[in-house]
């Protein structure tokens, strides 16, 4: 009989140890898991961030670029009579878009993007047939216009989420 109940005590020892073990793990697995989800959160919103920083970057220096161009634009406007190119191997500067598109691609909204990228594509025509004519001037100010306000009500966006 004393054999017989230190074989129970023996199997009631191996189930609780094993039940321990299977406890243990699950709990353990449970903490890597919850640890990797936080460390997931943090990193997702570190990356969120950098695009965020790097956007803003990019939207300044392109609201310069086209602040330029608007200028270039008004001034060949308000000539009497009109013509263009404005001077003489005139081309549209476009260095800070082509540095910087991607960028912006990555942090601002569809709206501001499509607003900012569609100078953008007329400055190249305009580079490449040398050629503008006043109607499509007024029409390339105005889409200038609507890209800046676009870059600096993002940015103001950014920097009042920034302080917040």
């Amino acid at each position: 009989m004393a054999l017989q109940a230190k074989a129970v005590d023996a199997s009631a020892v191996d189930w609780s140890t094993l039940i321990g073990a299977v406890v243990g793990g699950a709990l353990s697995l449970l903490g890597t898991i919850l640890v990797e989800r936080q460390r997931g959160k943090t990193t997702n919103k570190t990356e969120r961030r950098r695009q965020e920083l790097e956007g803003r970057l990019a939207a300044r220096l392109t609201v310069v670029e086209l602040e330029d161009a608007r200028s270039i634009l008004r001034v060949a406007l308000a000539r009497k009579p009109y013509r263009w190119p404005p001077s003489d191997d005139f081309e549209f500067e476009i260095g800070a878009w082509l540095a910087h598109s991607a960028a912006l691609a990555a942090a601002v909204p569809d709206r501001q993007w499509e607003l900012v990228a569609g100078p953008y594509f007329s400055y190249r025509s305009a580079n490449l047939l040398e050629e503008v004519s006043e109607r499509t001037a007024e029409k390339m100010l105005s889409v200038t216009d609507e890209a800046i306000e676009a870059l600096k009500e993002w940015v103001d966006t950014v920097d009042a989420s920034q302080s917040s």
